[in-house]
């Protein structure tokens, strides 16, 4: 599946610490293949990771309407908030 491969991608760069390459990937991979969970919860977790704590809430929220028990897009969302109340602190 086209999308995956994408996805995996992103996940190297993500783990390489390298956010907004890895938030490439992942847009053509959302394209490709819209209202996917999973690929909206990693959007969500790579634009958090680049301190985009708005557009972080966007996809998690996206994700959370198609399956609102996807529980890392639940933990992921609560964690993006608490952050972004502290940085505004």
């Amino acid at each position: 599946n086209e999308p995956k491969i994408y996805k995996y991608m992103s996940d190297i760069y993500i783990k390489e610490d390298k956010p907004d390459k890895a938030l490439e990937y992942l847009i053509i991979a959302n394209d490709r293949n819209p209202d996917q969970p999973d690929i909206l919860n990693y959007l969500g977790f790579a634009f958090r990771k680049t301190g985009d704590f708005i557009m972080a809430e966007v996809y998690y929220s996206q994700g959370l309407e198609i399956n609102p028990n996807h529980t890392n897009a639940n933990y992921n969302l609560g964690l993006g908030i608490a952050q972004r109340n502290i940085k505004n602190k």
